[in-house]
Parts: C-alpha cells; sequence; structure tokens
C-alpha cells in the first residue's frame, strides 16, 4: 500500500522505498569503508613519511574522527527532514559524501600540498561522516546487511585492484580508481 508523507510528497511504494534506501546504503558505506580499507596507502600519501607508525595512527585518527562527526549529520538532517522532507534531506546527505568522496579522490598529496593535504583530508571525512549520518536518520528502512555487503565489496575491490598488473602502483592510482575519480 503507498502511503502519503506528512510533507505533502509523491505516495512512494514500501519495495520502491526499501531498494532505494539499500542501494542509498551499500553506495553510502562503500564510499565511507573504502577509507578504512585504504588506511595504509592513505598513510603514506596523506602524512609526513618520517614514522610510518605515526602517520597510520594519524590516518585511523581521521577515519575515526568521520564516526564522531555521524551524529551531528543525524541531529541536523533529522531536524532539516522533519521540515523540508526526508527526500531533500537523503538528497543532500548523497551528493555530500559523493562529492566528499570525489575530492578526497583528487586530493593532492602531502607531497604537493604539505600539512595541507591532511588537513583537507581531515575536512572531507567529517563531511562524509556528516552525511553518513544524516543518510542513516534521514531513512525510513536500515538495511544493515547491505551495510555490511559495501564493506566487503570495499575490501574485493581494493584487493582486486591490488593484485592486478597494472602500470601505475597501487599507491598511485588504486586510490583513485576505487574512489572512480
Amino acid at each position: 500500500s503507498k502511503k502519503q508523507s506528512s510533507q505533502g510528497e509523491a505516495p512512494v511504494s514500501p519495495w520502491r522505498a526499501a531498494s532505494a534506501a539499500g542501494l542509498g546504503t551499500m553506495i553510502e558505506y562503500y564510499d565511507f569503508q573504502l577509507y578504512g580499507v585504504l588506511a595504509v596507502t592513505l598513510s603514506v600519501l596523506f602524512f609526513h613519511a618520517g614514522n610510518e607508525n605515526a602517520a597510520l595512527l594519524s590516518t585511523l585518527a581521521v577515519f575515526g574522527g568521520a564516526f564522531l562527526a555521524r551524529p551531528l549529520g543525524g541531529i541536523f538532517f533529522g531536524w532539516f527532514g522533519d521540515r523540508h522532507g526526508r527526500t531533500a534531506a537523503l538528497m543532500f546527505t548523497i551528493v555530500g559524501i559523493g562529492v566528499a568522496s570525489a575530492l578526497m579522490g583528487m586530493l593532492p598529496t602531502y607531497g604537493t600540498w604539505g600539512v595541507w593535504a591532511p588537513v583537507a583530508l581531515v575536512a572531507l571525512r567529517f563531511i562524509q561522516g556528516v552525511a553518513l549520518g544524516a543518510f542513516i536518520a534521514g531513512e525510513t528502512f536500515t538495511p544493515h546487511d547491505l551495510g555490511a555487503m559495501a564493506v566487503i565489496l570495499a575490501g574485493v575491490v581494493v584487493i582486486t585492484l591490488a593484485r592486478l598488473p597494472l602500470q601505475l602502483p597501487m599507491i598511485r592510482a588504486g586510490l583513485r580508481v576505487a574512489r572512480g575519480a
């Protein structure tokens, strides 16, 4: 049965809403978890090479920081969705995480930008965290299994790219290919 939303949006079948939410969740978690799967590669690219352990810990701290931003996205976009409709809130979140992911794929490295590369990385991960938190708050259907599938998919993509006989090594090309940039 189709339901009319309180915001006057067009009726949507439950199956279509569940499918869209599931696909959106899978895409969001893929982009979000790709960072974690590529932490070792990112640590070399975006943090000073003087201490590999400190670089990796900094990379993981940025990963964790994005999780801390999720509640902010949930609170703000939950409020936004209540006033302007869930569709508008979800579109902002999908565009937010997509743009942040694309910009991360094109982000200059520490060797090019120096300290501004990790600063930009932190800002983009914060945007991703807010967007993911907003996406979860705006869903009417939360398919946790699809989030897990996206994490597995990110791992498979990275492993496949690392094993391919590419002309460019994983550290230069793999990140950009995995992100689609």
